[in-house]
């Protein structure tokens, strides 16, 4: 593959994974903004506001750091957005994960593309397996305070 199919490839990629990412944020604000009254009991942060919030994020930043054409030093930027979106669709895996699986991996094949022989074949998924980790257990110890201190809201 010549290195300007490669390119838009990477692009495509980036552009699907981030539309899927930012998919159930847009979805859940435009559910909310629909509904005339919502019970008082339901709250929206710190979840699943954080959850939703940080997808988008996460989507975005895979785009930008594609666009950008981050340098050699900068590849492993490109491989943590993908970690992020996985761990959460491993965390969300029974109703936003169906959108962020694809999103995730979409990104990590974008970032695998983009990246080529300089993002070696260990350093960059090594790179999007210890973030992801971190990311779940930041979720986890996030969740685990929320429901301690009762401020947690239902969605």
């Amino acid at each position: 593959m010549t290195p300007r199919k490669q390119r838009l490839t990477g692009l495509i990629l980036a552009a699907l994974g981030c539309g899927l990412s930012i998919a159930p944020t847009v979805l859940t604000a435009v559910t909310r903004l629909q509904v005339q009254s919502p019970a008082p009991e339901v709250e929206f942060w710190p979840l699943p506001g954080l959850v939703l919030g940080e997808s988008a994020a996460s989507g975005v930043l895979g785009l930008a750091a594609t666009v950008s054409q981050v340098s050699s030093k900068h590849y492993w930027l490109l491989w943590i957005p993908p970690g992020l979106l996985i761990s959460l669709a491993v965390l969300t895996f029974a109703s936003i994960g169906i959108l962020l699986l694809p999103a995730g991996i979409a990104l990590a094949i974008s970032a695998s593309i983009v990246t080529g022989p300089r993002g070696g074949a260990v350093k960059g998924p090594a790179m999007m397996l210890g973030s992801g980790v971190a990311n779940l257990a930041l979720l986890v110890a996030i969740l685990l305070s929320v429901t301690r201190i009762g401020l947690g809201g239902t969605a």
